[in-house]
């Protein structure tokens, strides 16, 4: 196996966690290290009628998204509660947002703003939606 075939390692699969490539016992290298938490662009965007927030965690902490209309005004506060540092990316592990309020009512087509509140850091991007 050679060090630099990482795909391998992770089972053929997307490296989401960080795993170590080790050789007779000795760690040589920690792949995917995250060194800062990140809030990346939602997909799809613009979007009807959910989407998808990717992210990334530097340490475990509690994760909470909020959701702002154009106005400032808090649409709909996602609780994802406590989380270990690591990749959510995909479908399956980013925080998802059906479009709709706190009533469960579908939210205007228009602009709005996601927050990412984790380990002392707040973070915020903004995304489109069309109804």
């Amino acid at each position: 196996m050679l060090l630099w075939d990482y795909r391998s390692l992770a089972g053929g699969t997307d490296v989401d966690e960080p795993f170590s490539v080790e050789s007779r016992g000795k760690k040589l290298v920690t792949l995917g290290q995250i060194k800062r938490t990140q809030l990346f662009q939602n997909y799809p965007n613009p979007f009807n009628p959910e989407t998808w927030i990717p992210y990334r965690l530097a340490n475990a902490s509690s994760v909470q998204i909020t959701i702002y209309d154009a106005r400032g005004t808090v649409v709909r506060q996602l609780d994802l509660g406590h989380q270990q540092a690591g990749v959510y990316q995909t479908r399956g592990r980013a925080a998802h947002w059906n479009g709709t309020n706190e009533f469960g009512e579908k939210v205007s087509s228009g602009i709005y703003f996601y927050q990412l509140q984790a380990d002392n850091v707040s973070l915020l991007r903004k995304m489109l939606i069309l109804q």
